[in-house]
């Protein structure tokens, strides 16, 4: 699979599936596409089983538009912790909208 140029979202917060999130990341960079880690805060987060993650921006400061691919990483934290958030609901369903 060929990404080259594709921008992907990768929206996590503490608590993720570490497996869920750091390989199919690095999968989609290998495939040529930038990624952008999207979290509620840009402080660091960590999985379930203690991988850390750097962020790149807030939730609340991304344009859906920005981007070509959403990945939401799996775990029982993770998206409950994001279904609470309404700046990452909102983010979430315009980008879905829109592609």
């Amino acid at each position: 699979m060929n990404l080259e140029g594709k921008h992907i979202a990768l929206l996590a917060t503490n608590g993720f599936e570490d497996d869920e999130l750091t390989k199919p990341m690095q999968g989609i960079k290998d495939a040529g596409a930038n990624v952008t880690v999207i979290s509620e805060r840009t402080a660091d987060i960590t999985g379930k089983n203690g991988t850390t993650v750097s962020v790149d921006l807030a939730v609340e400061d991304v344009i859906h538009d920005d981007y070509d691919g959403l990945l939401l990483p799996g775990g029982l934290q993770n998206p409950d912790t994001l279904r609470l958030n309404d700046d990452a609901i909102d983010f979430i369903g315009e980008f879905f909208a829109a592609h």
